[in-house]
C-alpha cells in the first residue's frame, strides 16, 4: 500500500473553486507513486463496500463499514448514508484499508425515525453545507476535548 507522503513530492496548494456549497482546493506535485482507491459511492454500486448498523440495537453516533475491495476505498465528510434505522451522514473524511471492516463516526440528520426501512445503508448526496460546517465545529470541538470525532446530536 502506497501513502499519500510517497505519491507527492514537492507539493503546491491551488486556488480554490467554489461552486454552491461545494469548495475544491487543488493539490499538486511530482507523482512518485500511485495511490489507488475508489470512492464510497462507487464501491457501494458495486457492492464492494456494504454500511450497516454496528449491531442489531444500532448506535446512534457510529456504523460498521465493511470494505470487500481490493483497493482502498475513501469515504467522504458529509457524504449522506440512507437506510437501516436512520439516516446519518460521515463525520470525518476516512479512507479504509482493502479488505476491512471499521467502525464510523457519523451523525443523525433524520429525526424521530429509529426503526430498520433496510439492512444496508445506500448513497445518498451530501449533507447541507450549513449543516455540514455546523457538525464540523462540533465534531472538531469534541476532537480537541477527547479525541473522538463525536458531533452534538441534541444541535439543530
Amino acid at each position: 500500500m502506497v501513502a499519500l507522503n510517497e505519491c507527492l513530492g514537492q507539493v503546491e496548494i491551488g486556488k480554490p473553486i467554489e461552486y454552491r456549497n461545494l469548495c475544491i482546493i487543488p493539490i499538486s506535485g511530482e507523482a512518485k507513486a500511485a495511490m489507488v482507491y475508489l470512492l464510497a459511492a462507487d464501491a457501494m454500486t458495486n457492492r464492494l463496500l456494504t454500511v450497516t448498523e454496528t449491531s442489531e440495537a444500532g448506535s446512534v453516533p457510529e456504523l460498521l463499514v465493511t470494505n470487500l475491495a481490493e483497493e482502498m476505498v475513501l469515504l467522504l465528510d458529509g457524504e449522506e448514508l440512507i437506510g437501516a434505522k436512520q439516516n446519518r451522514i460521515v463525520n470525518t473524511t476516512v479512507l479504509l484499508k482493502a479488505k476491512s471492516k471499521t467502525k464510523v463516526r457519523v451523525s443523525c440528520v433524520e429525526r424521530g425515525r429509529w426503526r430498520h426501512v433496510s439492512k444496508d445503508f445506500s448513497t445518498g448526496s451530501y449533507a447541507p453545507a450549513g449543516m455540514r460546517a455546523a457538525k464540523s465545529r462540533s465534531v472538531t470541538e469534541n476532537l480537541q476535548k477527547s479525541g473522538v470525532a463525536h458531533a452534538d446530536q441534541g444541535q439543530d
